[in-house]
């Protein structure tokens, strides 16, 4: 990856460790190693679909 890529992807990560909010899933935790960086996120117990289908009453737009 070249340097410009990896300010980036680091400046990406330090956003998204500062975002709070109960719809957006949390980054946990991100380290490296040998090159590659790790992002860890919550657990999500459940699929999008799955909540969208109880939560909209089994009424779902698809869009293509």
């Amino acid at each position: 990856m070249d340097d410009d890529r990896c300010v980036e992807v680091k400046n990406e990560a330090e956003i998204c460790h500062r975002l709070k909010h109960k719809h957006i899933v949390e980054l946990l935790e991100t380290y490296s190693n040998d090159g590659l960086l790790y992002m860890v996120f919550e657990l999500l117990v459940h699929f999008l679909l799955e909540y969208l289908s109880t939560s909209l009453n089994g009424c779902l737009l698809y869009y293509l």
